[in-house]
């Protein structure tokens, strides 16, 4: 399965593009997962595969906002790194909400 469609592509901003909006203001069209991580991510380069996500390790209580590297996600997982294929485009303030209060989107 291909993590990032042409339609989704077409949806992730640039990197820092959304830099000056707060979370209420930005879409998440993208959520990967693998183990127990899950990435909601935001902006994105194609050309180095670096993004900006809010990321869930495992553990809501220490999830946060910062890049990923995708390339390096999917050397590190493998085939175990997948695009929630069934995912709808959230805000990333309700996305916090939900993760960190124990919640699963």
């Amino acid at each position: 399965m291909k993590l990032f469609t042409k339609d989704i592509l077409n949806k992730l901003p640039a990197l820092q593009e959304t830099a000056q909006l707060s979370s209420e203001e930005i879409t998440v069209p993208l959520k990967l997962f693998g183990g127990s991580c899950t990435w909601y991510i935001y902006e994105y380069d194609p050309e180095t595969g670096i993004g900006m996500c809010f990321a869930n390790l495992g553990n809501p209580v220490f999830a946060e906002l910062g890049s990923v590297s995708v390339p390096e996600i999917k050397e590190a997982l493998g085939f175990m790194l997948q695009r929630d294929r069934h995912f709808k485009p959230m805000i990333l303030s309700e996305i916090i909400e939900i993760v960190e209060n124990g919640g699963h989107v």
